[in-house]
């Protein structure tokens, strides 16, 4: 969750600084994380993405609420 907020700031920072579009996809997000996942799937369609990490799954979304930075939050609950 940490790597996809920091990735996400970092996108988030680029865009303004180089007048780009603030509206932007998991994709861009994800182009910004450098890791070792043992699988990623995400839709840029709902903003969804799916990470399998150590034998664990991930569900995040992103969100945008008005003017300004998208969030990201867990969507769904990891297996315990």
């Amino acid at each position: 969750m940490g790597s996809l907020r920091t990735a996400n700031q970092l996108e988030y920072g680029k865009r303004i600084l180089t007048n780009q579009p603030l509206v932007y996809t998991m994709g861009a997000i994800l182009a910004n994380v450098k890791t070792s996942w043992e699988h990623i799937n995400y839709s840029n369609q709902d903003m969804k993405i799916h990470i399998r990490f150590s034998g664990y799954n991930y569900w995040y979304t992103m969100e945008y609420s008005g003017s300004g930075m998208p969030t990201i939050s867990e969507w769904k609950h990891p297996e315990w």
